[in-house]
């Protein structure tokens, strides 16, 4: 059997593999497991100016990401800027702290870390991604992965093949195939027994030059291009972990994922929960988009919370009504269609989100210097703002410029996903 697909979150439906029951019993809430994670670069260079290279990676990932072209992002303009040059792979890896299984962002595009997979707990390097639901991997038998680690599964006693074949196709004409197999993967301590993977025997494009030996999602199992069950879900069915809780601490110093436990060490205060509005991405209903705490530039609007993307991406309707309360700012089409700047040296008011049935009711800032991506040009005094218009689609996308800084739960249990400070 063989499927084919654009982009992970979006599949023809395949036939459902044989694997043990998807039911999800209910959970005790109790302890969980930390894995550190490391923050390394941002959008930012040392000179102060915004690396066009990172935003063109980071627009073309989204681009390829979102069903090769969903979200229609206009990268031509920054790739006449910076060339053809920029993927999402370039750049160097950096180590994980010690004392865990570290995870890695990667200028500001992606965390990625440490997943052991088989018998013998071969370590690849993955990206963790909340807005995508499958697990995919280079293979032994692939000739053309770069400089990936290969996952021979004749060296598992674990391993199975289900005989079903996978095509990943991105927008940028980049290619991954190969077959679906069954393994045990690891993540921070916690097993996933017979998990479904993809084994890519091949990789074009920007598939081979990632730094990454492929991805591994955290989304619900109706996104799954496998038809399958994802890691976590898998976990919850096994009653591996003590709860159907994770959690991520985003910040520029000790970050964190938590997995399996309710009570994260680094949530501060109440958690404000929001009910997920519909069980494949984690997307949630947003009530206001504020400038000031108090104009309303934006409300009564889906959003999936995706820890795999940088910038917050609305429709050009609410994001140029978003812009029109922010002094001084502009569309800059030199930079791209849908990127605005505005003055560097400006005051900028409050800007906060306020999500839909949530238990606290709270609006929540968006940090000032997360939003602010830097000048786009030396001797500019204009910069770019990290919220992003790119035409009209179902949902937003918010990612770092609002959740770094903030303690993020997600609860596949309640369906609900929750905003926290950070313990200091």
């Amino acid at each position: 059997m063989h499927l084919s697909f654009l982009a992970l979150p979006l599949l023809v439906a395949a036939t459902p593999l044989s694997h043990s029951s998807h039911s999800v019993p209910h959970l005790h809430p109790r302890s969980g497991t930390s894995v550190p994670l490391s923050k390394t670069f941002t959008l930012t260079l040392p000179s102060g100016l915004l690396d066009l290279n990172s935003l063109l990676a980071q627009a073309t990932y989204l681009n390829t990401k979102y069903a090769g072209g969903l979200l229609g992002l206009d990268t031509s303009a920054l790739q006449a800027k910076v060339g053809t040059g920029a993927r999402r792979g370039r750049g160097r890896r950096q180590n994980g702290q010690e004392g865990g299984t570290g995870l890695t962002d990667y200028k500001d595009l992606m965390w990625y870390g440490p997943v052991e997979v088989g018998s013998e707990g071969q370590t690849f390097m993955m990206d963790f991604d909340t807005g995508s639901a499958d697990m995919f991997l280079a293979a032994k038998t692939c000739t053309n992965c770069g400089n990936h680690t290969l996952y021979d599964p004749s060296a598992s006693t674990t391993a199975t093949a289900t005989n079903q074949n996978f095509t990943l196709k991105y927008g940028d004409g980049s290619k991954a195939e190969g077959m679906i197999y069954r393994d045990s993967v690891t993540i921070g301590g916690m097993t996933a027994q017979q998990q479904a993977l993809g084994a890519a025997s091949s990789e074009t494009g920007s598939f081979s030059r990632d730094i990454t030996s492929g991805l591994l999602g955290l989304a619900y199992p109706a996104l799954s291009a496998f038809n399958d069950t994802p890691f976590f879900t898998t976990l919850m069915a096994q009653n591996t972990p003590d709860s159907g809780i994770f959690a991520f601490k985003l910040a520029d110093t000790g970050s964190e994922l938590w997995l399996g436990g309710s009570d994260a060490p680094f949530v501060q205060g109440p958690i404000d929960w929001t009910p997920v509005t519909k069980e494949k991405y984690w997307e949630v209903g947003i009530d206001a988009l504020r400038v000031g705490y108090a104009d309303t530039a934006a409300g009564n609007f889906s959003a999936i919370i995706d820890t795999g993307t940088t910038l917050v991406i609305g429709d050009s309707a609410r994001v140029g009504a978003f812009y029109a309360l922010v002094p001084g700012a502009k569309e800059d089409t030199s930079v791209g269609s849908g990127f605005y700047t505005f003055p560097c040296n400006a005051s900028l008011p409050g800007i906060t989100l306020e999500f839909a049935n949530a238990s606290q009711g709270r609006p929540w800032e968006i940090d000032p210097e997360m939003f602010n991506l830097g000048p786009v040009r030396t001797g500019s005094t204009d910069c770019l703002g990290g919220i992003v218009s790119q035409g009209a689609y179902p949902f937003w996308i918010i990612g770092d410029v609002f959740l770094k800084g903030k303690s993020v739960v997600f609860d596949m249990e309640r369906n609900r996903v929750g905003i926290a400070a950070i313990a200091q």
